[in-house]
Order: structure tokens, then C-alpha cells, then sequence
């Protein structure tokens, strides 16, 4: 799996490269289509990228979906794209690719398509029909008979009936998180704590499974002693003396220290800050109020959520 991810990513770096040198993406997505045989060859290469983004997010998907940790250590050049380049512009590319092959109207019906009601729930769907024709085939001597096999099959339906038995959602969920941690290989700074894995595993299962403020809180929590973990390569002391006693420093005071040094990292952790915040210590008469539509919690924990991988990615990957 992870030979197939590093082809499939340098061989993306090498047309994206080409293609960069032949154009922007900016001006790409402006519409500033050209002529003639560099035109031609711009969109060979933009097409090649675009067949090969949907394998690597699939390795991605899988290595979520089989690892118990949501980590993954390729090679650090190729890490370095993906991250940097690739990922941040894959839907642009997609977009402007769209539109020079004249496809835009039908990418509308079919995401319109896509999300009418008819098709909600196809997973669990699926499985209460297979459920109910099993009964149905079933005499009550039969269904005694897997009793004692160990299936109850009259328990399985009810816990089909559950609110909280959501596997559409959770598949949704688990392709919204798109990707494992990227970690280079053979860098001496990407040995990440155990307890840390331990706690990125818990964040992705909490979103998957919908306990978007589990996730937010984790995150801050990771966030966090990223900084403290990795204070010393960065002459950080996550230590506050006062008064002949020692104290932890704050969280925002141990960002405002990190992004003297790594300014890139100020915005994804002061969200992460400001979203614990308002899941640990809401505030009836503040700002600092806990979101409660789902819609906006699942929105901000998935923002906490990927700016911590942001954030461990950078930290545990830097060689400077």
C-alpha cells in the first residue's frame, strides 16, 4: 500500500511541477485558458493528476480504515508535497478541470441527485431489508435454532432501530477526515508519544462516531502538549516560575512563544484554543458560548480536527 501511495504521489509532484511551470492554478481558476500546443499539454497534465488524486485518497481511506492509528509515515519530500501543495489545491484543480471538459451543469445534477431523500440511509437500509428477509424465511423452531448458535436476530433488530446506530453518518464522517497524520519517514523528530497516538486514534473515533465535542476537546489537548513535547528543540520552557514555584505555562502563552518561531502555526492553534475553550469552559454571559446545532459542531470539530493534524504534522516532522 504505502509503495503504491509514493508512486502514485511522485508521479503527481512531477506533473504538478510541469504543470506549474507552464501556468498558475490562480489564473487557472480565473478562466485564463490558453491556445495551442502548451495549452494542450496543461490539460494533459491537469487530467493526470486528476485520475490519480481519487487512488491516493483511497490508499488514505484505507489506511484509516485498517490502521489503529490514524498515522502514516511516507517519505518527507513526498509528505512535504501532498501536504504543502497537492492537497490544499486538489479541489481547485478538480474545479478548473471540471470546467474545461464542460462539465459543470452535470456535476450540479448529480450532486443535486446525490442528495435527495430517496438515497439517505442506504447503508442501514440495506441492513434492516437483509435483516427483515431473513426473518421472514425463518420458522420460530429456526429462529430458536440461531438462538442457540449465538445469533439473536430479534436483539439485532432492535439495535437497528437505535438513534444513536448511524453507520451512513459514520462513513461520512470517516470521508470527511479524508487522510491519516503525515509523518516523513527516517526524520528524527517524527516519534510521535504513545499516549499522543493514543489520543489521535480517540479524536478520529470521536468524530466517526459523532461526539463532536469529545473531538474538540482532545484536540486542544493534543495541540497542546505537542508545544510542551517539543519545546526544547525550539529553546520553549513550558515552565512558568513565580514565587520560588513552578507552574505550566498557559496554552496561549505557549502558542504566542511557538509562532515567534513558527508563525504558520498561530491561526490552526488558537482555533483549536478558541473551540476547547468554548467546549470546556462555555460561559453563559460571554462570547464563549458551546455551539448546539449539530450541523455547527460537526462543522467545528472537524476544523479542530484538522488543524491538529496541521499542527502535530508540523511539529513532529521539523527538522530545523
Amino acid at each position: 500500500m504505502i509503495t503504491e501511495l509514493s508512486r502514485d504521489l511522485a508521479i503527481a509532484k512531477q506533473h504538478f511541477e510541469e504543470l506549474t511551470s507552464l501556468t498558475t492554478i490562480d489564473s487557472l481558476a480565473r478562466g485564463n485558458y490558453e491556445t495551442g500546443a502548451k495549452w494542450e499539454r496543461i490539460q494533459e497534465l491537469l487530467e493526470k493528476i486528476i485520475i490519480l488524486l481519487p487512488d491516493i485518497k483511497e490508499v488514505f481511506f484505507l489506511q484509516l480504515d485498517k490502521s489503529d492509528t490514524p498515522i502514516m509515515q511516507i517519505s518527507a519530500n513526498l509528505k512535504e508535497f501532498y501536504t504543502v501543495e497537492l492537497e490544499p489545491n486538489a479541489n481547485k484543480l478538480f474545479d478548473i478541470w471540471v470546467d474545461i471538459k464542460g462539465l459543470k451543469e452535470l456535476m450540479v445534477l448529480l450532486s443535486k441527485e446525490l442528495n435527495q431523500p430517496h438515497r439517505e440511509r442506504p447503508i442501514a437500509k440495506a441492513m434492516d431489508a437483509a435483516l427483515d428477509r431473513w426473518v421472514n424465511v425463518l420458522t420460530d423452531g429456526e429462529l430458536k435454532e440461531w438462538l442457540e448458535e449465538g445469533f439473536s436476530i430479534e436483539t439485532a433488530g432492535n439495535f437497528l432501530d437505535k438513534a444513536f446506530f448511524a453507520p451512513d453518518l459514520w462513513l461520512e464522517n470517516s470521508r470527511l477526515l479524508s487522510r491519516p497524520i503525515l509523518l516523513g519517514r527516517h526524520q528524527r523528530n517524527s516519534n510521535v508519544p504513545l499516549h499522543i497516538k493514543t489520543r489521535l486514534t480517540e479524536i478520529y473515533r470521536a468524530f466517526i462516531y459523532g461526539l463532536w465535542m469529545s473531538a474538540i476537546a482532545l484536540s486542544r489537548s493534543v495541540a497542546e502538549y505537542a508545544i510542551i513535547n517539543n519545546a526544547g528543540r525550539f529553546d520553549i520552557d513550558p515552565i512558568d516560575e513565580r514565587k520560588g514555584r513552578n507552574y505550566s505555562k498557559p496554552f496561549g502563552r505557549l502558542i504566542d512563544e511557538i509562532a515567534e518561531i513558527r508563525p504558520e502555526l498561530r491561526d490552526p492553534l488558537e482555533t483549536v484554543q478558541d473551540a476547547g475553550n468554548r467546549t470546556l469552559h462555555p460561559k453563559k454571559k460571554s462570547g464563549n458560548k458551546i455551539l448546539l446545532l449539530p450541523k455547527a459542531m460537526r462543522n467545528e470539530a472537524l476544523e479542530c480536527v484538522i488543524q491538529t493534524r496541521f499542527v502535530v504534522e508540523n511539529l513532529y516532522t521539523h527538522t530545523g
